[in-house]
């Protein structure tokens, strides 16, 4: 894949299935983070997590590198005004943009020049009471959409709509600042309503899938012109990911 410039950057959402990383491709992608990535690795309890963590922030510098040309290992990131990572101020880039996420199994990452990005990603968990959570934490119209569908498909739909609302506060950099039954989602079409004195729902874009069996990946990204960019899922393999910091 070509570096590419501000100019011909599109936004990018890579993810990853974590279960096909070998100790060994783990170790190397390791050796990429920083010391302080390195010491939150070791905090954690569970290998797993441990490995998604590592994959998730590997990811995100082998995606940095690829479209401003800096070596994977040396990118250094700061927060924003709430808490939101970016890239440090150091580079010198601005509008370059990013969001993470790790779920059990699967990583993703996401890239935008011009506009805010977020992205979240959920593991289907039987053991969840997806209405009652929906009819908690949801907008009224959520609520039905997840009181509604099928056994089957509930656990998909309420991944759905969490992730999604998760991608857009993400994106927002604002967090659970913003409630998450002031705005509301469909999925069919998909779409936004925010609530009084909200932003323009044409501003925003957004894509969520199915994109394993058991994970939903939601992304949501502002438009700052009236062209649509449009958002792509990708899956890279540990095997891509693993060749680009060789």
């Amino acid at each position: 894949m070509a570096t590419a410039g501000p100019r011909q950057f599109e936004p990018i959402v890579w993810w990853l299935r974590t279960d096909r990383i070998d100790d060994g491709c783990q170790e190397r992608l390791h050796g990429i983070l920083d010391r302080t990535e390195q010491g939150r690795a070791r905090r954690f309890v569970s290998a797993q997590d441990q490995r998604d963590f590592i994959v998730c922030h590997a990811l995100l510098r082998v995606m940095l590198s690829r479209t401003a040309g800096r070596p994977p290992g040396t990118w250094t990131f700061s927060p924003g005004p709430h808490g939101k990572p970016g890239v440090a101020a150091e580079h010198g880039l601005p509008d370059l943009q990013f969001n993470i996420t790790h779920t059990r199994g699967l990583v993703a990452v996401a890239l935008s020049w011009r506009g805010p990005i977020g992205v979240d990603a959920q593991i289907l968990d039987a053991a969840l009471d997806e209405v009652a959570l929906a009819k908690r934490f949801f907008a009224a119209a959520e609520a039905e959409l997840v009181t509604a569908a099928s056994a089957l498909e509930r656990p998909r739909v309420f991944a759905q709509l969490w992730t999604l609302k998760e991608a857009y506060i993400k994106a927002t950099g604002l967090g659970l600042s913003t409630p998450l039954d002031s705005f509301a989602f469909g999925l069919a079409p998909l779409g936004v309503e925010f609530g009084q004195d909200r932003a323009d729902p044409a501003a925003w874009q957004f894509a969520s899938a199915m994109v394993t069996e058991r994970h939903v990946l939601s992304v949501a990204l502002h438009i700052s012109d009236a062209q649509s960019r449009g958002v792509t899922l990708s899956e890279i393999s540990g095997g891509e990911l693993q060749a680009a910091i060789a």
